[in-house]
């Protein structure tokens, strides 16, 4: 592993455990047992590492959208993308832990945040339309329903991570999924008869894959 991706894992791994305020240049060079010099010189300030590990998780989250196929004939592999983005989020919870902090604090970060989120809300919304043509959904959505779904999912992906910290009380490995079905159930009542027994069967065989 070269030694920038070095710093970015370290520092991705210290800021999930202590936050990104907690977390010093000092730390990061500490736990790789460089000096803080050498850490400069990859790096000259804290606020680029923040930025660096945005931009990962957005090109990670953007490459799981990018695998759902494009026949929406089925809600299966929505939620298999929807599986994996979770899993990407959780390596990267220190952002959603601390997101007003950082937000506030690095401004870079905010723009990319705001730029991610508008693209992701047309996605979504993309989505959503072929679905609802598909017959997945078993009718049409108003422009008012499609807002209200795709922004309730954007908050409840911003504020998962933190009910998992302070509430999640179950087996570690079952973490993402309750969560994932907590989120992805905002679409459950819109879909058809067959879309739900697809989706029933989907979470049905996580669950059995996970006890």
């Amino acid at each position: 592993m070269k030694t920038r991706d070095r710093i970015l894992d370290a520092a991705r791994q210290l800021f999930n455990r202590e936050g990104v305020t907690g977390v010093s240049m000092r730390d990061i060079a500490g736990q790789l047992e460089m000096s803080v010099g050498n850490l400069w010189y990859h790096f000259k300030t804290k606020d680029l590492i923040v930025a660096e590990l945005y931009q990962q998780l957005m090109g990670e989250m953007f490459a799981q959208v990018q695998q759902i196929p494009p026949e929406r004939d089925s809600i299966v592999s929505l939620l298999e993308s929807h599986r994996l983005m979770f899993a990407v989020q959780y390596r990267f919870k220190f952002f959603y832990l601390n997101l007003y902090d950082v937000l506030d604090q690095h401004p870079a970060v905010k723009e990319l945040y705001v730029q991610f989120s508008q693209q992701n809300r047309e996605v979504a919304k993309g989505f959503l339309q072929e679905y609802e043509q598909s017959e997945v959904f078993a009718r049409s959505l108003s422009e008012r329903e499609r807002h209200q779904l795709i922004t309730s999912g954007q908050m409840l992906n911003n504020t998962w991570a933190i009910d998992a910290e302070l509430f999640y009380a179950g087996d570690p490995k079952g973490k993402l999924l309750h969560y994932m079905q907590i989120c992805c159930q905002l679409f459950y009542p819109y879909l058809a008869g067959k879309a739900q027994k697809e989706y029933d069967a989907y979470f049905e065989a996580l669950e059995n894959d996970e006890s």
